[in-house]
């Protein structure tokens, strides 16, 4: 479990790469973006996962 880390919500990072939810969403199904689920069934998203999987696409942008 990750714990001390700052924990994402999939609106938060939905936001953070200008997609939909339910993109965010599918990512986390996919495997491609780490996430741990709430007893909820809701997905978060340590912090320091989103920004490196940002970090190649901000470079593909410039």
């Amino acid at each position: 479990m990750i714990t001390g880390k700052h924990l994402m919500t999939t609106a938060e990072v939905a936001d953070l790469f200008r997609v939909n939810t339910r993109t965010v969403s599918a990512w986390a199904r996919e495997g491609r973006l780490v996430s741990v689920r709430t007893p909820g069934g809701d997905h978060r998203f340590p912090e320091e996962t989103v920004l490196r999987f940002l970090s190649p696409r901000a470079e593909e942008a410039q």
